[in-house]
């Protein structure tokens, strides 16, 4: 009887054995998945460290020498830009035109507007933005667009430049409308043309910040540095054009031209960080209106970049601007239509005179 009771007793005991014995597994199951992740994660970390970026084929700023143009200090940082002055020998006093690019772009967006403005009287001025074109690649400077407006500000100076017609292009519309504001006794004629203006902090804005976390900003620069690639700026490109059959290879090479610096991917980097800054003030529709400069605003029929619809609700809302369409034009209407780019500018800075 007695052996009997021992055995039901040892019965009874046994789930409660199993219980703690299955509750002892999970928690050895729970430790060593969090180990295996935190040892993969770790591993992940150290090679994103040990992989070499593809930093081979990159040169310094000082190897682009012969690019057409000169590199400025301003505030120690290593600038770029080009005065062409007018081929019109009898205008002593000639009038500045100066081009403010977009994002991705440098003086080189400009190179079918130099000659025909230089021909007709008036000085040139080309500038690359601060972290774009053959500038310095730093993260140690501000790429804001109000920063990016005091760069342009100081170049002008440095050319002994009082006042310009400023024509900036998507990104570049943004740091002019900032310019403008900022400096508008510098404006004799302001230019938009698909401007991407800025008039709302985006979700997106803030990425840039997030990045600057070491593990993530190692995680962006292996990714970014292997996906900008050649065809993929062409690519690019030719999603900007109207009609993909103008993108031609000097047109690739010329936009492929800064990534052969080192350090590009950290520039870029530092215009994300800084993008949460480029929002324009609420009532800049108001001062644009009650500043006397004339304003143009000029748009490609087909841009699939900045859609033409946002040209149709920015003129009405600056309603002493004039607008203008480039027929069978996308993103780039300076570069895939010159000709008629030039034509409309032609008779607005007439006007402006």
């Amino acid at each position: 009887m007695y052996q009997i009771k021992k055995i039901y007793s040892v019965i009874n005991k046994l789930p409660k054995q199993l219980q703690i014995r299955n509750k002892s597994n999970k928690i050895f199951r729970k430790k060593y998945i969090l180990l295996t992740f935190t040892t993969v994660f770790i591993m992940l970390l150290i090679l994103l460290y040990i992989i070499p970026l593809p930093t081979t084929q990159y040169k310094g700023i000082n190897s682009f020498s012969n690019i057409n143009g000169e590199f400025i200090n301003i505030d120690n940082y290593i600038g770029f830009a080009k005065l062409h002055i007018t081929t019109e020998n009898k205008i002593t006093h000639a009038e500045t035109i100066t081009y403010v690019h977009g994002f991705g772009g440098s003086s080189f967006s400009w190179r079918n507007n130099i000659e025909y403005f230089t021909k007709a009287g008036y000085n040139v001025l080309l500038i690359d933005l601060k972290g774009f074109g053959v500038t310095q690649k730093t993260l140690d400077t501000k790429y804001d667009h109000i920063s990016q407006a005091e760069y342009i500000f100081k170049i002008l100076n440095h050319y002994n430049i009082n006042k310009t017609h400023l024509v900036g292009h998507s990104m570049g519309g943004n740091i002019s409308v900032h310019f403008a504001l900022k400096y508008p006794n510098k404006i004799k004629s302001l230019t938009l043309v698909a401007p991407a203006l800025v008039t709302e902090n985006l979700i997106i804005n803030n990425i840039g910040k997030l990045l600057l976390i070491p593990p993530f900003t190692q995680i962006y620069r292996q990714i970014i540095t292997r996906t900008i690639n050649m065809e993929n700026i062409s690519n690019f490109l030719k999603y900007n054009y109207a009609n993909p059959e103008f993108v031609t290879n000097e047109t690739i090479l010329g936009y492929f031209l800064p990534l052969d610096i080192e350090d590009w991917d950290l520039a870029l980097l530092g215009t994300l960080r800084d993008a949460t800054e480029n929002i324009l003030p609420t009532d800049y529709i108001q001062q644009l209106q009650n500043h006397t400069f004339p304003i143009q605003i000029i748009w490609g029929e087909y841009d699939k970049i900045i859609p033409l619809t946002n040209g149709f609700k920015l003129n009405t809302q600056i309603r002493k601007a004039t607008f203008r369409i480039i027929p069978k034009a996308g993103h780039l209407p300076m570069e895939e239509k010159p000709s008629e780019f030039n034509e409309l500018m032609t008779i607005f800075l007439n006007k402006a005179k």
